[in-house]
């Protein structure tokens, strides 16, 4: 027969793990910090580009990407095609211009990645994941 104590060390051990989970998870998926934020820099050579190129995000979770131009150049935002988020693509179609040191926000809709584009060598993705399993 196992002595109480014994039967204490794994329960607490369960429970320090739920509390690590937990806390990660608040962390990772903080829901008050709605927003991906990809910044549009300007290189050495004047060209622009997104960093980072890739933002993964959780549908209905952190969905919102505000793109933040740091650079003192006008930044373009534009959606490669409608396939995943065609929503994003008419908001986009004509190019949305992000003055310096301005912002725009675009919260998705679709899911899977979402491929966008400045002028031709700017080019960044927005992956868009299920925040629950799906069955």
């Amino acid at each position: 027969m196992r002595s109480d104590r014994s039967a204490i060390v794994p329960v607490l051990a369960g429970l320090a793990v739920g509390i690590a989970i937990i806390i990660v998870f608040s962390i990772i998926f903080e829901p008050a910090h709605n927003i991906a934020i990809v910044r549009v820099r300007e290189n050495d050579d004047g060209t622009l580009t997104f960093q980072p190129q890739v933002t993964i995000v959780l549908s209905g979770v952190n969905n919102t990407v505000r793109w933040i131009n740091d650079s003192n150049m006008v930044a373009l935002i534009a959606a490669d095609n409608d396939r995943n988020d065609p929503a994003f693509y008419n908001a986009t179609n004509d190019f949305i211009m992000i003055l310096p040191h301005h912002s725009y926000e675009y919260t998705f809709t679709g899911l899977g990645e979402i491929g966008y584009h400045g002028r031709p060598s700017e080019r960044g993705s927005v992956i868009v994941l299920h925040a629950l399993p799906v069955k």
